[in-house]
Parts: structure tokens; sequence; C-alpha cells
């Protein structure tokens, strides 16, 4: 069973399908978010998150659409890839190269990985992980090809090598709960998955990437 660690994921995404015509309260755009190695992006407020070597920043028009980059000059650089619908939760790499959004899908009730490469020409989307985590989740569980379990990205090691990310199924989806969720380690400069754990050895091996457990 998922558990307490579905509890938290969904607490964390908020009310899923519910209009709010007020202006949005963006106080907690940019918070440590429930996954702690994650920042908070919400929808309908500009957000800019830097980059930890201080060299580029990330930029959103009202929490969504598509990044773009700008860099300590002011200079802009546009993005080669899919907008993201929020809320969402995102992360630099330590190494300031690459940067993660889990996609809100605009409810917050499931998340696609979007991976972007930082580079003087502006943002790439690299779509291998969100690929290889879908690829990995589906073989454990014997889950139909087309089965699109919900992939969020954690974060990344301490040197930017490694990002890890957690694959949880739908509760009425077609890969059922036989794994519940795993965590899957791939490589950022490839994205070819170098590691699995399996729940509940998860929880104990990447506490300090899970919700609740710092």
């Amino acid at each position: 069973m998922i558990g307490a660690l579905a509890l938290i994921v969904s607490a964390a995404a908020g009310a899923g399908g519910v209009v709010d015509l007020r202006e949005p309260d963006c106080s907690q755009s940019g918070a440590v978010a429930a996954f702690p190695r994650l920042r908070e992006l919400q929808d309908g407020c500009d957000a800019g998150f830097e980059s930890p070597d201080g060299k580029w920043t990330i930029r959103f028009e009202n929490g969504r659409g598509e990044p773009w980059l700008t860099g300590a000059k002011g200079d802009s650089k546009t993005t080669s890839g899919d907008g993201v619908q929020g809320p969402a939760t995102l992360a630099w790499s330590p190494a300031s190269d690459t940067f993660i959004v889990n996609d809100g899908e605009g409810s917050g009730q499931d998340s696609v990985l979007h991976v972007y490469r930082a580079e003087a020409r502006g943002l790439t989307q690299a779509t291998l992980f969100q690929e290889n985590a879908l690829k990995t989740f589906r073989q454990l569980n014997g889950c139909a090809s087309d089965a699109v379990p919900g992939v969020w990205g954690l974060g990344f090691d301490d040197d930017g090598l490694i990002l890890h990310a957690l694959v949880q199924a739908h509760r009425d989806g077609e890969c059922g709960y036989r794994e519940g969720y795993v965590i899957v380690s791939m490589l950022v400069a490839t994205g070819e998955t170098v590691s699995v754990v399996r729940e509940p050895d998860a929880g104990q091996a990447f506490a300090a990437f899970l919700p609740g457990r710092r």
C-alpha cells in the first residue's frame, strides 16, 4: 500500500478541480514544498528561481506556460519544449545546468516530470527522464505499454550527477498498486537508469527527499 506517502502527496496537491475566481495568494510561491528538496510554483503567480551559481534564473509568467531563462546580465533565452500547467514544484541541480519541474497539469493530483537543460542558447527539454521512469515502473508491474503513472522528480544528489524520481500508480490506473511506489535514479547526463528502489525500502533510503521524513 502507498499509505501515508499518498496522503501527504494528495494533501500537498491541494483541492484539484475547484475553480477559484479570487486573486491568487502568491505568498507561498518559492516556499519549500512537501517534498523538501523542491520549491512551490503557484498557478497565477509570476516567479523566478535562481540557479545555485547565480548564473541563470528560470522564470514563469502566471506560474504556467513555457519557462524562460535569463542570464546574470538580463539576457533572455526562450524554451524549446513543453509548457507547465500548475500547480507545480521544481528544483535546480546543484551543478546549475539542469532544472526539473513536476507539472501538476492543472489539478495537482498527478505529475509529469519535465527536465530542462540550461545552456547558452536557452532551455532545452530532455524527455528521456520521464520516459525511462515510466518504462521502469511498467516493467516492474507488468503494466500496459500505454499506462501512465505519475512521475515526481524528488531532486538531485549533492553533486548534481543523479536525479531521483518517485513513480506512483493511479488508484484507478492500469498499473494497480502491486509495487506501491518506486524511486528511480537516473544519470543527469544521459537519463540512464542506474538504480530502482521499491517501497518500503525506498522510504528509508530516500528519507531526506520524502514528505514528513526529514
